[in-house]
């Protein structure tokens, strides 16, 4: 589930949940080193919903990341290979651009993505492919295994989540569904947890 924090200390999600998609303003709050997610009921003005929105964005009900654009209130939301600008003076993201084109990254299909506020560096989650051809004299095996990899910034050169890190108890196959950063640390979701 990817998050997005506002400048003001909360924060915003999108959620999907089973075949019923809600698009809207979830509050997030940080105590006792847990998230409290409240849903807001006044659906006046106020409270933003993304509604309408393109169906490039829309069509299969789900989002990649989610993350505040750098040195902006605006934020990036993330989909397969396009990014979308979000002005969240507006309900619907109307700005799409290729991902590599916007972030220079080449990359698409992430799984997460946060801003280091502190460093002013993207942080990005992808699982990646490692091919590998054995070569017999008659028949070649095709050996691919997964790794979860870690890019800053617009490197394509990516770290394995289990060297960075090493005291989470993940490991090159653990896949991340989200991640957070807050108050100098960074909060990673699998699953519920």
């Amino acid at each position: 589930m990817p998050y997005y924090r506002l400048q003001n200390g909360s924060y915003l999600t999108i959620v999907s949940k089973g075949r019923l998609l809600k698009f809207g303003d979830y509050v997030m709050f940080f105590e006792n080193n847990t998230f409290d997610f409240q849903r807001p009921i006044d659906f006046s003005s106020n409270h933003r919903i993304l509604l309408g929105c393109q169906s490039a964005l829309c069509i299969d009900s789900r989002i990649d990341a989610m993350l505040r654009k750098k040195e902006s209130n605006n934020a990036y939301i993330i989909y397969g290979a396009f990014v979308f600008l979000w002005n969240l003076q507006y309900s619907v993201p109307r700005n799409w651009m290729l991902l590599s084109k916007e972030l220079s990254l080449n990359y698409r299909n992430l799984d997460a993505a946060f801003l280091d506020s502190r460093s002013n560096s993207y942080y990005f989650f992808k699982v990646r492919a490692f091919e590998q051809i054995l070569e017999n004299q008659i028949l070649i095996f095709e050996q691919i295994r997964k790794e979860n990899q870690v890019y800053c910034n617009k490197s394509d050169v990516g770290t394995p989540i289990a060297t960075l890190f090493h005291r989470s108890g993940f490991d090159s196959r653990t896949r991340i569904d989200a991640a957070v950063y807050y108050d100098r640390f960074v909060y990673i979701f699998k699953g519920n947890k």
